[in-house]
């Protein structure tokens, strides 16, 4: 702790996986500042939340001592195993996270992020000029989703939008896991949707 006093009431039963926080984080993050390290118990383990960026940079930088690598078994941690698994930037150590940060690298080069900020210009008037005398503009519903869809799957990867449905069936999969206790298999409509789209990257 950073001083003496007593752990704010918001944090009394503080769940980093449960809904009220992901539902509003921001409502947390001055408690989670004041009180870090926050020492706490998730699923049954030991766990630490550690907030302000000059705690948490030389945490990151030891990963000898601090592993991004989550240990079988952690608990909680198949409600936010989104990849099924497979090895992710965020979740592992150098080599393998610099492995991995080479493959992807040149896909954020400055001439590969002029090109998208041209067609993301683009595809902001194309969905602009569509809306026509739109009754009730949504600005998630109508701009933000689709706006979305076409920068990162049909423009940064690739994707053909009459092909697109296997990463939004995937991606409409993964709530399912929200429900899943501790131990509890993954929903088969979710390993269905991955499935497709292992074998369609495939």
């Amino acid at each position: 702790m950073l001083d003496d006093a007593p752990i704010s009431e918001p944090l009394a039963n503080f769940d980093p996986f449960g809904l009220p926080f992901r539902a509003n984080p921001d409502a947390f993050y001055p408690d989670l500042l004041a009180n870090s390290p926050l020492p706490l118990v998730v699923g049954g383990k030991p766990a630490v939340v550690v907030s302000p960026y000059r705690q948490v940079r030389p945490l990151l930088k030891d990963y000898a001592t601090f592993s991004s690598t989550k240990p079988a078994g952690t608990p909680g941690m198949e409600r936010v195993d989104f990849f099924n698994g497979f090895p992710v930037m965020n979740y592992c150590d150098p080599p393998q996270h610099t492995h991995l940060r080479r493959i992807v690298g040149a896909g954020f080069s400055a001439w590969r992020l002029r090109a998208i900020q041209t067609r993301a210009r683009e595809i902001s008037d194309e969905l602009m000029d569509g809306l026509g005398d739109h009754p009730g503009f949504d600005g998630v519903q109508d701009f933000g989703y689709p706006f979305a869809r076409r920068i990162l799957l049909n423009h940064f990867i690739g994707v053909p939008p009459d092909e697109e449905y296997v990463f939004l069936d995937w991606l409409r999969a993964v709530p399912l896991l929200d429900k899943l206790g501790p131990g509890e298999a993954k929903p088969k409509a979710f390993l269905d949707a991955w499935k497709a789209g292992t074998e369609y990257c495939e």
